[in-house]
């Protein structure tokens, strides 16, 4: 059995910015628990996938098929990451991923989202 990679990002509503995982473990432990308990952050976890470009991607995220924006988003029902494309959830198995490019995410660029405003926080 292969080992995934478990990797998180947090998004700091009250400063307005994403913070690598690795930052706040590397800190005060105590401030991580707050963080995460509070309503004050987004906790967002790595796909386990990269992007065209070697990109890690991660829930939140907004990538550009081609042809359309897609955002990244955990599916409970299915226990799986999925891409929503105005308001519908395709899965990741046998999409063309690989050659999707990462654009932004749901938090840092608001202006990039779906034709919708589909937002999934």
């Amino acid at each position: 059995m292969r080992n995934r990679i478990i990797r998180f990002r947090i998004w700091d509503r009250q400063n307005e910015e994403m913070i690598n995982w690795y930052e706040l473990i590397n800190n005060d432990k105590s401030l991580l628990l707050q963080v995460i308990e509070s309503d004050l952050a987004e906790v967002m976890q790595f796909t386990g996938l990269t992007d065209k470009n070697g990109k890690d991607i991660y829930e939140g995220d907004i990538m550009f098929t081609g042809s359309h924006n897609r955002i990244i988003e955990w599916h409970e029902s299915i226990a799986a990451f999925c891409s929503i494309a105005s308001d519908k959830y395709f899965g990741f198995d046998g999409a063309e991923w690989h050659k999707w490019t990462i654009i932004g995410n749901i938090f840092e660029n608001t202006d990039i989202l779906l034709p919708s405003g589909k937002r999934s926080a």
